[in-house]
């Protein structure tokens, strides 16, 4: 199975959310794996920069292919994740979902430094 459809089943096993149009409230320093950072033309690694580059006036102008750890943003039940605006995911994951999903996709990154 080739890295891109193990990405995708990884994103699909997060709930549906759609962020309030304009609203960068949760956006900060953003980590890319290769595999997302190809996708937007992005560095891979970690941006110690305060705010992510692709922000923009309507939001994230990444949205569609934003990485891992900006979809897990309004999906689950930890106060550290939860939407500053109110806005809710078709449910809520744990956050014990949440570590494991991570961790996955940790795993996913060191996958495609063996290759």
């Amino acid at each position: 199975m080739d890295i891109a459809k193990k990405y995708q089943i990884l994103y699909n096993r997060l709930p549906k959310f759609e962020c309030i149009e304009g609203c960068n409230m949760c956006c900060g320093s953003v980590p890319f794996h290769k595999y997302e950072a190809d996708k937007v033309g992005a560095k891979e690694g970690f941006s110690l920069e305060e705010d992510c580059t692709y922000i923009c006036k309507d939001g994230c102008s990444i949205y569609k292919d934003r990485p891992f750890m900006c979809r897990l943003f309004g999906v689950v039940d930890d106060d550290r994740l939860r939407c500053y605006q109110g806005g809710k995911a078709e449910y809520q994951i744990t956050s014990e979902l949440a570590e494991d999903l991570t961790t996955e996709y940790i795993l996913l990154g060191e996958l495609e430094k063996e290759k």
